[in-house]
């Protein structure tokens, strides 16, 4: 996945993801990590393997001040 470490994007494997990385998630992206929006235009995600719903799920950033690492509403987050 693409992150944001030492004040550049760069490749980092998903194992290596900790806990307020920034990740650059485009069209097509498989997702292997959870994470929850800062910003994002006409997002939807394919939750069939979580779910087994068939139609994509809309996503939105959810305004709510401060960066918290804790669960956020799930309108707002895509799950790996």
């Amino acid at each position: 996945m693409r992150a944001w470490r030492d004040g550049h994007a760069q490749e980092i494997d998903a194992n290596q993801l900790v806990p307020g990385d920034i990740v650059f998630v485009e069209e097509g992206d498989q997702v292997a990590a959870d994470c929850c929006l800062q910003q994002s235009s006409g997002l939807q995600v394919n939750n069939a393997a979580l779910t087994g719903e068939s139609a994509p799920a809309p996503r939105e950033v959810t305004i709510g001040g401060e960066i918290e690492i804790i669960p956020a509403p799930l309108a707002s987050c895509f799950l790996r």
